[in-house]
């Protein structure tokens, strides 16, 4: 019997669905065990025809749209049409194409030279954990412009289509949230046991872990499932979405991560969505954000530099495209730069060009001063050989023999005293010059 994909993935997948929608896939389940014989049970039938892609052509500004089957039919400038429709899966179930393959029509249609933008049309409860992420990528990296228009776009739909440049809800009873992670573990023991069944689990010795927080939750500790699976997962869902939503969302205002489902005018309100308006005006947004990015190709490329990195990925940083000096505040330049560093791009930064020339001021005055630090420097080092020089001519005439030589520096008197002779110590043995001596008038 051939087993669908979509039952095989509600029993051994995690979800990003909302809650009604994952309880209607239950008598799914119900019917395979009871071995009744379904639809998704069935051998899964061709296509059909609405899930498509197919192309739109008008010139913006026009009040209708032709439609055509492929794009190479259509004329240069259409819009490609390609429809998320129902629960998401990596592969093609039911006629129903998975996000493989509506990944690769996206890429396609982003390749095709007569298309100039994409509508995606969500209407999606969500879906399974795997291929969501790469679908996200997808879309984010569309090199035109990608508009998606919201029926209901909730849990892992949020996911994928955040990375739009666009969100246009549908009208009012259109649904977008479910932000979060969930998964669904069936209990068959009860089942086994009435017939007959009993389930032996045996690992190698060395895989003790091996599915260990599944059979953790089958015996009601859920504990291991949330914190090894569930949360990091929902991390990487909840990033994505503040990365490409952040800057629309006011958490403080109404946390939209928890999980809980918006409509209508709120999902604009709290940032899930950008605008309002049916298919023809999703169409038509398409067309003007492709007229602006040609526009923009043509005069600076600024469109294109922005997406050097990703499109919306960079968002504090782009948004100083094409803004005047006196227009960027401190605020701006801190948010691009924390950008920049939290994506890890580090050694540079961006600032205004009061603060270049700033610095340019302050690196000529800088190099003003280490010249002239150099300068006298040199004159210093001259000076001091100088005076070395000196010191040293000074020292070696004063060790030059002589009477009285030119040194500072003596020891003793410059010539000793000669022995007086014997006629002046006959004189000076004379009674009267004997008195004179005692005389202190004549000494």
């Amino acid at each position: 019997m051939h087993v669908n994909h979509l039952l095989s993935a509600i029993l051994r997948e995690p979800w990003m669905i909302d809650p009604a929608a994952a309880e209607s896939y239950m008598p799914i389940v119900v019917s395979l065990l009871s071995r009744e014989t379904t639809e998704l049970t069935a051998e899964e039938p061709k296509e059909k025809a609405e899930t498509l892609p197919f192309a739109m052509g008008a010139v913006a500004g026009a009040s209708a749209f032709s439609s055509f089957s492929s794009y190479d039919e259509a004329p240069e400038g259409s819009v490609a049409v390609i429809t998320v429709d129902g629960p998401m899966m990596t592969g093609d179930y039911c006629g129903t194409p998975g996000t493989r393959t509506l990944g690769n029509r996206i890429k396609a249609a982003d390749a095709h030279e007569n298309i100039s933008a994409i509508v995606l049309r969500m209407n999606t409860p969500g879906g399974t954990v795997s291929g969501t992420e790469a679908f996200h990528n997808i879309i984010k990296n569309t090199s035109k412009p990608l508009v998606a228009h919201a029926d209901m776009m909730c849990s892992a739909g949020v996911w994928a289509a955040c990375g739009a440049n666009l969100i246009v809800a549908s009208g009012k009873t259109a649904s977008i949230g479910s932000i979060g992670t969930m998964a669904t573990l069936p209990d068959f023991s009860e089942y086994y046991s009435k017939h007959g069944i009993k389930e032996h689990i045996i690992r190698a010795t060395r895989s003790k872990d091996k599915n260990e927080a599944h059979y953790q939750a089958l015996k009601g500790n859920y504990k291991p499932l949330q914190t090894e699976q569930l949360d990091p997962l929902n991390e990487a869902f909840l990033e994505s979405v503040q990365e490409f939503r952040g800057d629309k969302l006011d958490l403080k205002k109404e946390d939209v991560l928890t999980g809980k489902v918006y409509f209508g005018q709120k999902n604009i309100d709290y940032g899930l969505a950008d605008e309002m308006g049916d298919f023809d005006y999703a169409v038509r947004r398409a067309l003007e954000l492709a007229s602006a990015q040609e526009e923009n190709e043509e005069t600076d490329n600024s469109y294109t530099q922005n997406q050097m990195f990703g499109k919306n990925k960079y968002k504090a940083v782009a948004a100083l495209a094409g803004k005047k000096a006196d227009e960027i505040t401190s605020e701006m330049l801190t948010a691009a730069n924390d950008e920049l560093e939290a994506a890890g791009i580090t050694g540079v930064a961006l600032i205004t060009e009061a603060q270049y020339d700033a610095y340019e001021a302050s690196a000529a005055a800088a190099q003003t001063l280490t010249a002239q630090l150099t300068t006298l420097t040199d004159a210093n080092a001259t000076l001091t050989q100088e005076r070395d020089a000196a010191r040293a001519e000074a020292e070696a005439f004063g060790n030059q023999a002589g009477e009285k030589p030119t040194s500072v520096k003596k020891e003793g008197a410059d010539h000793k005293d000669a022995e007086p002779d014997a006629n002046q110590k006959a004189i000076d043995e004379l009674p009267h010059n004997k008195a004179l001596a005692g005389n202190p008038l004549f000494n």
